[in-house]
């Protein structure tokens, strides 16, 4: 909580209602109803959320009978980014007295220069949230500020002193607070991540404190000492004692960053100068941290996306509603030469986004923002695909912004507008290349980790194939041994002696173990997925021929097969069809016991839900199942088939099935044994389609 001594009421930034609804965001349990009930409390905000229902970026427009059906409408997390914004966007709205305007812009210059140092660092570092860096080092000055309004001779009396120490103890006592620890205050009040809220604490800490802590407070300390323009020793001793940055890289940094700034400055401020130019400035700051808020806001939306499609498809709806478009696509490379539209919002038909390829060499807008990196209005080169590719998205322009501001760019956003929004949007080609780079991050950040899991799967699924292969190996030594010693004991003993027989017996044991162990290392290697259909019968014969020396004769049952050929499974399904035929045989032999008969067949094409299948049927000729059984047969529990058995064998197999898109059919009789029905998608191939 805020002192009570600053009286919020007075800044038009932090309206109570404001703070009530993002706290009620972070609620669970928070319904639609309450919410609206807290925008209703404020007349502004109301305003704002009813017409962000009406945008485009929205889905049509609709007639609404009140402000709990839109928020409905709109969904808690949109209610919630206009919210930060309003709450974000509106801090420096107001313009402090005359006396204190110089005072506020220094500091606000000040504060520039340490948000672009913050960014650069955060990037040199490889800090993914560059942005939260910005942000946060923009706003550490927003303690001063308020300190400014709650006592106008606040710049005077800290101009006077100058011990850093004396300062925060004075402050403390006039306000309760230092300035850096109610900057703090107030990111935890608007929600920012905890560690992001904690970094002005650090502030005025040694470098050497920070070494080994968050990252982003040593950002911040060395983004001050760079901003400040003080020793340059003691920025360059920081630079290496955090981060292990040398001096004539941070002398980059800061140049870089006091030109950033200045420029900046001088876009935001108009020529003439006074309260109009002051005001405007104020205005200006504010609409730039609000955009700085929503992208954030936006940021996490992203985040919660787990699959590409999902993460496409809330980049475009996220870029409609920073940008105020009806519409947006987005395009990424499928090749060296061409670009492919891969989300939308409204949705493209899919017959007109696979009929309008986008050509790199060609001179339409779509082209060119992608080779060069810039952003690039198609009104500027009339092309003929530029107009096709707006006419998907019923506009008469586009709005091209390429996702990377140096080649090899690879892709863009297509924004649909009409040439007033094109004029509005022009002063913010900045920002609409900082959110292209910044959905391109997603994006490269989602991939990494898509392929990252898939290695570790790949490796978790290699690993007991690669030690089944060194065991077989292994086991394959002392085999061949025991095959020579047998062999020159059988020649010591000579042709005619009595155990000549059992000799032979005994090396053609040998040779059939050696035969399963060859087998198993043949069928445990993984198989890839090299598009080429599976051939069922042959699949079935080769788990047959292993299985008919591995389980049904140690255990004195027969294994019959009745198979089909020509028919083919889908490319793939190989590993998972393998491991249904072995859960199922042998689940059929732990059921006979000892003696009786399997039979494994194959039949199709089966008709059956309007698709094409290959029914594999194993049945034997045992006790069959107990009713309480097969009420849960494909379900985990405990065995009833003693030691041993986990009771997992049919779950899987019906696991398995499920995920191939196929079915599973059990039929006992007491007595009488049990037959399982699988049926698989048939794949059709070339020559049948």
């Amino acid at each position: 909580m805020l002192p009570e001594r600053f009286d919020l009421s007075r800044l038009p930034s932090l309206p109570p209602v404001l703070l009530r609804l993002l706290c009620a965001f972070n609620d669970e349990h928070v319904s639609p109803r309450q919410v609206a009930a807290l925008i209703d409390a404020d007349i502004g905000l109301s305003a704002r959320v009813v017409a962000a229902a009406n945008a485009s970026c929205f889905g049509p427009p609709r007639q609404y009978r009140g402000v709990e059906q839109t928020v409905v409408h709109l969904g808690l997390r949109a209610i919630r980014a206009i919210a930060v914004t309003a709450s974000v966007q509106s801090v420096f709205e107001s313009r402090p007295d005359a006396p204190a305007a110089a005072f506020l812009r220094a500091c606000w210059l000040r504060s520039l220069r340490a948000a672009f140092a913050a960014r650069q660092l955060a990037r040199l570092i490889g800090q993914p949230e560059t942005e939260e860096a910005y942000v946060v080092a923009l706003l550490q000055d927003l303690g001063r500020l308020l300190m400014t309004l709650q006592d106008p001779a606040y710049p005077q009396w800290q101009q006077d002193t100058q011990d850093l120490d004396g300062l925060l103890a004075a402050e403390r006592a006039a306000f309760g607070i230092a300035h850096h620890e109610l900057v703090a205050r107030l990111l935890q009040e608007w929600r920012f991540p905890t560690l992001a809220a904690a970094a002005p604490l650090q502030r005025y800490r040694a470098p050497a404190e920070l070494v080994g802590a968050q990252p982003l407070s040593g950002i911040l300390r060395l983004a001050n000492l760079l901003a400040d323009g003080g020793p340059a020793d003691e920025a360059a001793g920081a630079g290496q004692q955090l981060f292990g940055l040398a001096r004539e890289l941070l002398q980059q940094v800061q140049g870089q960053a006091i030109r950033e700034a200045a420029a900046l400055a001088q876009t935001l401020r108009p020529a003439g100068r006074g309260e109009e130019a002051d005001a405007a400035l104020s205005a200006r700051i504010g609409a730039e941290l609000g955009r700085l808020a929503l992208f954030d806001q936006a940021r996490l939306e992203l985040a919660e996306a787990a699959e590409l499609p999902a993460l496409q498809a809330a980049l475009v709806q996220a870029a409609c509603r920073l940008f105020d478009v009806p519409a947006a696509a987005l395009l990424l490379r499928c090749d060296e030469q061409t670009l492919a539209s891969v989300a939308a919002w409204p949705p493209f038909r899919t017959e007109d986004c696979a009929g309008l390829p986008v050509p790199l060499a060609s001179a339409a807008a779509l082209s060119a923002a992608a080779r060069r990196g810039e952003v690039i209005d198609s009104a500027t080169t009339h092309a003929l695909l530029d107009e096709q590719f707006a006419s998907l998205l019923a506009q008469p322009q586009l709005l091209c912004v390429p996702l990377a501001a140096t080649p090899p760019v690879p892709g863009l956003l297509a924004l649909a507008v009409d040439a007033p929004a094109a004029a509005r949007l022009q002063p913010r080609h900045a920002a609409l290349q900082l959110f292209a780079e910044e959905a391109a991050a997603a994006i490269e950040r989602l991939q990494r980790t898509q392929a990252l899991a898939e290695q570790a799967r790949r490796e978790a699924a290699e690993l007991p194939h690669a030690r089944a292969r060194v065991m077989v190996h292994e086991a394959a030594n002392p085999l061949g041994i025991m095959r020579n010693y047998l062999a020159i004991l059988g020649l010591r003993l000579g042709e005619e002696h009595a155990v000549q027989g059992d000799l032979r017996i005994i090396g053609e044991e040998i040779d059939r173990v050696a035969a399963i162990l060859r087998q198993y290392a043949d069928s445990s290697a993984p198989v890839a997925d090299d598009g080429t259909p599976v051939e069922v019968d042959r699949l079935l014969r080769e788990q047959a021929g292993l299985l008919r020396l591995a389980l049904f004769e140690p255990h004195d049952c027969r294994l019959e097969t009745d198979l089909s050929a020509g028919l083919n499974a889908a490319p793939g399904s190989g590993p998972a069809l393998k491991q249904i035929v072995l859960n199922l045989l042998r689940n059929a032999v732990e059921a006979l016991g000892s003696g009786g008969t399997v039979q494994l067949s194959s039949a199709g094409p089966v008709w059956a839900d309007g698709g094409e299948f290959i029914e594999i049927s194993v049945s034997d000729d045992g006790p069959g199942l107990p009713p309480e059984v097969q009420r849960r047969l494909f379900q985990p529990l405990t065995s009833h088939k003693g030691d041993g058995h986990a009771g997992l064998g049919l779950s899987i197999v019906a696991n398995l099935v499920r995920e191939l898109g196929g079915r599973i059919d059990c039929r006992s009789r007491p007595q009488r044994g049990c037959e399982f029905h699988v049926r698989v998608p048939r794949h059709a191939v070339a020559d049948e389609v």
